[in-house]
């Protein structure tokens, strides 16, 4: 059963379909300074565990392409 047939489960994450999502994903996801934001939310793979691991894959690169880069 999809997690959006369940009763107490509807709405419970992002809606990739509205035509706003993806530029708000990408600012969320774009690392400020040291800071980055990492979860399914910020992908257009929300509520799955894949764009959690996604998400946190893409904040080590960058993190280690911060740290690598002096």
């Amino acid at each position: 059963i999809g997690w959006n047939n369940m009763e107490f489960e509807r709405m419970g994450w992002a809606d990739e379909g509205d035509p706003a999502f993806g530029a708000n994903a990408e600012g969320l996801a774009t690392p400020q300074g040291r800071f980055h934001m990492v979860g399914d939310q910020v992908t257009f793979w929300s509520g799955w565990q894949e764009g959690a691991l996604l998400s946190a894959w893409d904040a080590v690169k960058s993190i280690d392409r911060q740290a690598n880069s002096r």
